[in-house]
């Protein structure tokens, strides 16, 4: 008996076929896909994590990326963007405070 496929609405169902000739389905997301790079600091004055994403870090983070959506089969026309997130702990009374910075590392 065949299954339902279930899918969010903001997904289009791509069929391709295996060399063996099996039917595999996934989904190709319309909206871009997120990698987010964190990085975290304990109590450190005037300095933030995030200031290490420099423009060496940058450009692994955009190849890998590229690896990613290239061994998903989701190819180059896939829109993405790579987030940052740092995350500053105080030492002292161990809460932690996040800082957010949505499409930081653009492609070029």
């Amino acid at each position: 008996m065949e299954g339902t496929i279930l899918r969010p609405s903001s997904e289009k169902l791509i069929l391709s076929r295996e060399k063996s000739g099996k039917n595999c389905h996934f989904f190709r997301p319309e909206r871009p896909i997120h990698f987010i790079e964190v990085k975290a600091i304990i109590g450190s004055e005037g300095f933030f994590p995030e200031d290490h994403v420099n423009y060496k870090k940058q450009r692994k983070l955009r190849q890998l990326a590229h690896i990613w959506l290239q061994r998903n089969n989701l190819g180059f026309n896939q829109s993405y963007q790579i987030d940052i997130i740092g995350i500053v702990v105080n030492e002292t009374t161990r809460k932690a405070k996040l800082h957010y910075f949505p499409n930081t590392v653009e492609d070029i």
